[in-house]
């Protein structure tokens, strides 16, 4: 399925972290990166990609809208919450799977595995619907650097920092207390984009899709063949 040109979002979350503000990755930030990789996602994948929609109860008919439905549906399937980050310690010099991805239970097996299946045109329907769904999540996921790092100097193992969650900010954009990674994932991008976010983890989609397209545009085709 040519993996629905995975390489070309990695791409587009890191222009992201790139260009102006600091973005971040909550439902806004997600549904950007869905957004500008579907614009360029060629005849073949889009035709693939409307088929396993279509085969969606919601009846989602672009990225966008099933960008954050592995954030949705963590809390009834607690098993899935360790496949969104990796925790990498902040002084180690690389990934190391076996210290870092215990039993592959990270985001950097989970893109694998459901890579795989998504990929495999004898696979269930529902299986590969499910697994473009986590894909689309888990690749923006990866690009939000909290959610690949863990601070170990002052917070005691195994959860160190937990990806910023346990390091309080105060008085930031008018809020009163919040956390480094809820200040990343979703108050950021918000502020700047003057955002609001919607029920159950759908933004203002009209809003996100205005940005994707301003920022498509800075993309160079360079960057977007990865």
């Amino acid at each position: 399925m040519d993996r629905l040109r995975i390489g070309a979002v990695v791409v587009l979350a890191t222009l992201l972290l790139n260009v102006g503000h600091a973005f971040a990755w909550g439902p806004e930030g997600h549904a950007m990166i869905a957004e500008i990789a579907e614009m360029r996602l060629n005849d073949r994948a889009k035709a693939q990609v409307a088929d396993l929609l279509s085969q969606d109860d919601s009846k989602a008919q672009h990225l966008d809208q099933i960008a954050s439905w592995a954030d949705a549906v963590r809390p009834a399937r607690k098993e899935t919450a360790p496949w969104h980050f990796v925790d990498i310690p902040l002084d180690a010099p690389k990934y190391d799977a076996s210290q870092d991805c215990a039993n592959g239970n990270c985001v950097v097996a989970a893109i694998k595995k459901f890579s795989d299946v998504l990929a495999d045109r004898n696979a269930d329907p529902k299986a590969r619907l499910e697994g473009l769904k986590f894909i689309v999540h888990f690749v923006g996921d990866i690009h939000q650097p909290l959610h690949c790092v863990a601070d170990f100097s002052k917070f005691p193992p195994p959860q160190g920092d937990k990806g910023g969650n346990l390091v309080q900010i105060r008085n930031y954009f008018d809020k009163e207390r919040t956390n480094l990674h809820a200040l990343w994932d979703g108050v950021i991008i918000e502020e700047a984009l003057d955002l609001q976010l919607g029920d159950h983890f759908q933004p203002d989609l009209q809003g996100t899709l205005a940005e994707a397209k301003k920022l498509n545009r800075k993309i160079r085709d360079t960057d977007a063949s990865g």
